[in-house]
């Protein structure tokens, strides 16, 4: 695979963000509220928790990393959504981005739960932001090199948006999966209670 750069290249990644953010505020206004933040087992990241790891991303990238901008101008610190939920992600293992990348369990669990339209909110304010960012990117500036966080050997910016994108999408389908798991959780569990409840008439009608 060729490492040029296209020369319709910003025009390209953000058309790959406005794709995610339709997409992603569509399965948020389609999941049912038991499932955003059902998990299969402890250990695995819940909807809810999954959208909130790349939206902290594209809330960093455009408003910290593509624009030179301070930690505090980040969504998640000036609309209120550190305040309100007593989450403040700044000095958070292992990058001091808190991003949910390289999280223990148990700080993947310390994540606070956000409605499905408060992630949508959250959401769209961090890919918007992202996407103007984007938008000011032209074949020059998206060359040069960009360090995310300490130990990224770094590479050129156009690399470091499009991965992060790409990866992004890649979490829709873990979304999709997760729901899917969680619908199937859900009908086993049912026919479960109802054969429960057979078991049960059928004893009281024997002892009777």
């Amino acid at each position: 695979m060729s490492d040029a750069i296209p020369s319709d290249a910003a025009a390209f990644l953000g058309e790959l963000v406005m794709r995610l953010q339709r997409g992603t505020l569509a399965r948020l206004k389609r999941v049912p509220a038991d499932a955003l933040y059902w998990q299969p087992h402890r250990e695995s990241n819940s909807i809810g928790v999954t959208v909130w790891h790349y939206t902290r991303w594209w809330d960093f990238f455009g408003t910290v990393a593509l624009v030179g901008g301070d930690v505090a101008a980040q969504h998640w610190i000036r609309d209120g959504w550190a305040e309100r939920t007593g989450y403040d992600p700044r000095g958070k293992p292992p990058d001091g981005f808190g991003l949910l990348t390289g999280y223990s369990v148990e700080e993947m669990l310390a994540v606070p739960h956000l409605s499905a339209d408060e992630l949508s909110a959250y959401h769209t304010a961090s890919t918007t932001s992202a996407l103007s960012a984007i938008a000011a990117e032209d074949a020059t500036s998206l060359q040069q090199i960009l360090h995310v966080g300490e130990g990224d050997s770094g590479g050129p910016r156009y690399a470091q948006i499009l991965g992060l994108a790409l990866g992004s999408h890649r979490h829709l389908g873990e979304i999709d999966a997760l729901q899917a798991l969680f619908e199937r959780s859900e009908k086993t569990r049912e026919r479960s209670e109802k054969t429960r409840e057979r078991s049960e008439t059928q004893g009281r009608s024997v002892k009777t």
